[in-house]
């Protein structure tokens, strides 16, 4: 500027200049603020779609946690349900086990009961009454057989004291005969009170253990009673 105030040349060139170019300057700054603003939108769309693409993924990464979480649960209750499982099959196999040995240790029961009741009964239809019925049996059959042994021995007794009066000369006839006859009557008598006492084969009589009861039963002569008398008096 001239000191005078009026501008120079110079001045007025750069003015002029400016004038000029200052269109331009805005529509440059312009297209570049457009090309910022369509980068920063393109930009930011992008950025906005990866965001809902990430928000997508998450999402399906929750929805896959979830199931997998729901997978665990399934897993442990399923875990659980093997253990109750194998627990049952080891209580089953107990079971079994005791039931074998209930039907084994039944078995021995019933064959027990067969063996001491001599009767097979369907059930445990076992009464009072019956096992009185038997025990009154086995009671009467052992008193049978304690008879028989004590008739035997009396049976026996007899005969060993008929064999010594037989030997002697005392009550015995000179006729060989009549011996004879006599021994043979005695023989009798003895087989018959020795098969009646021992084997209880006739138990229509109850032969008694006196001589003199035998005579009308056998038919035993007189003499011969008079010797099995003197029998039972020795």
């Amino acid at each position: 500027m001239a000191a005078n105030g009026s501008p120079t040349n110079r001045e007025r060139i750069i003015e002029d200049e400016m004038t000029r170019i200052k269109p331009s300057l805005h529509r440059m700054l312009n297209n570049i603020e457009e090309t910022f603003a369509d980068e920063l939108n393109r930009q930011r769309a992008e950025q906005e779609a990866k965001i809902a693409g990430l928000q997508a993924i998450r999402a399906d990464l929750e929805i896959k946690l979830a199931e997998s979480q729901t997978r665990l649960a399934h897993l442990g209750t399923l875990e659980q349900m093997h253990i109750r499982l194998e627990q049952a099959e080891s209580r089953l196999v107990k079971m079994d086990a005791l039931e074998a040995e209930n039907r084994a240790l039944r078995k021995e029961l019933d064959a027990a009961k067969v063996k001491w009741t001599g009767l097979v009964h369907d059930g445990w239809g076992e009464t009072a009454s019956e096992k009185e019925r038997y025990r009154l049996k086995l009671e009467r059959a052992e008193a049978q057989l304690l008879l028989a042994k004590e008739q035997a021995k009396a049976a026996r007794k007899m005969i060993k004291k008929a064999g010594l009066i037989l030997k002697s000369d005392d009550g015995i006839p000179d006729s060989v005969a009549v011996l004879r006859s006599r021994r043979l009557h005695l023989l009798r008598l003895c087989q018959i009170i020795i098969e009646d006492r021992e084997g209880m084969k006739n138990a229509k009589h109850d032969i008694p253990s006196r001589p003199f009861m035998y005579s009308t039963m056998f038919r035993i002569p007189n003499d011969l009673l008079i010797t099995l008398s003197l029998v039972e008096r020795t």
